[in-house]
């Protein structure tokens, strides 16, 4: 009897160590490679929009320097020679945060008349300046487009002469300065990543010359309404 329990249990190891060693190994996973991962949409960040020419610099100060191409009506005080053409040039400057700089600019304008009412004299009237003054700039649609405003204290030097055609001799000569108000204002358009091109409406008041021809003296208007042409760098 107990030969045949020993025999039982015998068997009954063996059949559970077989058991045990003849379970399957188990094997490890292969790795996952990346590229066969699905992919997951992210979202892009917004993209912030491309700087203007103008903003793309660091320089902290912004400002131009343009010519001037343009017609002057002086008061009527210089008939026949109230009609002038007017050359010029003027840079102006500002904090690049800021829409308030600087102007400064010269001026010339020139009429002329000849053979003024068929007495055989010609008149000629020349307007140089000299001016200063303070400016405001505003930046609009994207930074293309500059509408100004500016004004400030101007010195003219005004010449007046008389000269007779035949012989080309000079009957009376005479010139004076004055110290005037101007105002102006216009806008002016970007054309490139430097250069702009723009319209421009001036006007003085306050000047007055004295003039002496031939012996009488006489006090002119200077004051005048001009429109010009402006075109010139920017940077």
């Amino acid at each position: 009897m107990s030969r045949a329990i020993e025999m039982t249990v015998g068997c009954s190891l063996v059949l559970a160590f077989w058991s045990c060693t003849s379970l399957p190994t188990p094997v490890p996973a292969p790795p996952r490679d990346c590229a066969s991962l699905p992919a997951v949409p992210i979202s892009a960040a917004p993209e912030a929009p491309a700087p203007t020419a103008r903003a793309q610099g660091s320089d902290p100060w912004r400002g131009g320097v343009r010519g001037m191409l343009g017609y002057r009506e002086v008061d009527d005080d210089f008939d026949p020679v109230e009609q002038q053409l007017v050359l010029g040039v003027e840079a102006d400057m500002r904090p690049a945060s800021f829409p308030l700089g600087m102007e400064l600019g010269l001026l010339y304008s020139i009429g002329f008349k000849d053979d003024f009412e068929g007495t055989g004299v010609d008149v000629t009237a020349g307007i140089g300046e000299l001016y200063l003054g303070p400016r405001l700039t505003f930046d609009l649609a994207d930074d293309t487009i500059h509408p100004y405003l500016g004004g400030g204290v101007t010195l003219m030097l005004a010449d007046l002469e008389f000269s007779t055609s035949v012989g080309g001799g000079t009957a009376a000569i005479s010139d004076d300065t004055a110290v005037a108000g101007y105002a102006h204002a216009g806008v002016l358009f970007d054309v490139g990543e430097s250069l702009d091109i723009g319209l421009d409406v001036r006007g003085t008041f306050g000047s007055e010359f004295d003039f002496e021809l031939a012996g009488a003296r006489g006090t002119l208007d200077g004051d005048y309404l001009q429109f010009a042409v402006v075109f010139g760098t920017h940077w």
